[in-house]
């Protein structure tokens, strides 16, 4: 098992970057909660394939253009019923 590392940096401009090492899953987040609400940190979380095991490069562009992997409900929640999606004798509700 790897050592658990957790690395803070602070730009010039005060722009506080929080990266951990060695953590499995979601328990960097746990490891790191206190720390990012201490430092007032808040935006952007770039998760690497670590978090989620062995990723394709597909999924790898899907976690860097929308920050996680759209679940199920998400697509499901986007399309628009059409009346043949029905079944016959059966009406779209308005």
């Amino acid at each position: 098992m790897s050592e658990k590392k957790i690395e803070i940096t602070v730009s010039p401009e005060g722009a506080v970057n929080i990266k951990t090492s060695g953590f499995t899953g979601g328990s960097c987040k746990d490891a790191t909660r206190d720390l990012e609400r201490a430092l007032g940190v808040s935006g952007r979380e770039s998760l690497l394939p670590e978090v989620y095991g062995q990723t394709s490069a597909g999924e790898q562009h899907v976690l860097e253009d929308l920050g996680r992997i759209p679940t199920l409900q998400d697509s499901l929640g986007k399309i628009q019923p059409e009346s043949w999606m029905l079944g016959r004798g059966t009406e779209l509700a308005q």
